[in-house]
């Protein structure tokens, strides 16, 4: 007998169609929502590739964008890269989030955590802690160009990208370009506006994995203009931050974080303070391998924190590690990372990348004041 009631499966046949070649897992929570975006992504090429984009430019529209919190800039006005910082594959869950300390100038409790194992001074403490630093974050949205600068297409792509494997050198060489008499405006969308082309690159990590990076930035004329059309298809970058509170941020690293919501209506109106929190770079957070997978003090893993005194500030040292009244430099040793040797020891970003004879060293010499 032929069945009454008509059913139609075909939605979730393709739902299951996209997940063939899954490996199961859900999917790792992000810092950016784009599932409210249709925009698909742009990515680099094999190394040696030569790649050719428009940036394209795009209203600022919620007062959370970090430059409108800073006051630089106003809701309504263009950008053309959301700049952030970002803690990574945090929590049992390993989710990612924006770190409220580095990008708002806000409380953040992994930061926190990640400057008491820092402080402790042990290199076990110290792996343990690195995975818990922020890394810098940019989001852009280009136009994919053909070899000769004309658009394969007037749908822009959302390019998310590590700060150190494409922003810091495109800047430098934006400056560089002028000598001294300002930048390349190349994301204008008048005759200043640029052509930015880049030789992929393939580079190396300490641990020998891979990665793609940019290099070789050239700024060419364009063939034609940027379209009105594409230009209308670029979202507000700023509206899909997904910003955390502290305390939601703790559920993340106690695992708890099915119960914290998408706090992306809360508006930081704090100006952010200049404050000496601790932060890598690094391609996507995969800079550095899991150090000590099942040790507790790895908030990766989900674990606890160790209590903190109510009335520290986030970026408050441990007595022990407070710079002597006097401060002597050893001239007869020079810093690696470009600090004064012997005074700022344990005080700056780079500090973790000292070999542990040169630490040693500095450390004592820090020591003797």
């Amino acid at each position: 007998m032929a069945s009454r009631t008509r059913i139609n499966l075909g939605k979730r046949t393709q739902q299951q169609t996209a997940t063939a070649e899954s490996k199961g897992g859900a999917p790792r929570k992000g810092f950016m929502n784009y599932g409210t975006t249709s925009l698909k992504f742009y990515k680099f090429g094999d190394p040696g590739t030569i790649q050719d984009v428009n940036i394209l430019p795009w209203k600022i529209g919620t007062k959370n964008h970090p430059a409108v919190v800073s006051g630089e800039m106003e809701v309504g006005e263009y950008d053309y890269v959301l700049d952030v910082w970002v803690h990574q594959k945090i929590g049992p869950n390993e989710e990612d989030f924006i770190c409220p300390k580095k990008t708002y100038g806000k409380k953040c409790p992994c930061c926190d955590e990640a400057d008491a194992l820092w402080n402790e001074g042990t290199e076990e403490s110290k792996k343990a802690a690195r995975p818990l630093f922020s890394r810098r974050k940019c989001v852009y949205q280009v136009q994919e160009l053909d070899e000769d600068f004309h658009a394969k297409s007037e749908e822009p792509k959302i390019f998310e990208v590590a700060h150190q494997n494409f922003s810091k050198d495109l800047q430098n060489k934006a400056a560089a370009c002028m000598r001294g008499k300002g930048v390349v405006n190349f994301a204008n969308t008048d005759e200043e506006g640029r052509v930015v082309s880049f030789q992929v690159e393939e580079a190396k990590m300490d641990g020998g994995r891979t990665y793609k990076k940019a290099s070789n930035f050239e700024f060419n004329k364009r063939a034609e203009e940027v379209s009105d059309e594409v230009l209308d298809k670029c979202v507000s970058l700023d509206a899909l931050m997904v910003v955390k509170t502290p305390d939601e941020i703790k559920d993340i690293m106690f695992g708890n974080s099915d119960s914290a919501g998408d706090s992306q209506d809360e508006e930081y109106q704090q100006e952010p303070d200049e404050d000496g929190s601790r932060s890598l770079e690094g391609e996507d957070g995969k800079d550095f391998d899991d150090p000590f997978p099942d040790q507790p003090t790895n908030l990766r893993r989900g674990s606890r924190p160790r209590e903190q005194p109510e009335d520290a500030g986030p970026s408050e040292q441990p007595a022990q590690r407070q710079r002597p009244a006097r401060q002597q430099q050893d001239d007869t040793q020079e810093c690696p990372n470009g600090y004064h040797f012997g005074v700022d020891c344990d005080q700056k970003g780079l500090c973790y990348k000292c070999t542990e004879a040169m630490y040693n060293k500095c450390r004592a010499c820090k020591d003797r004041g």
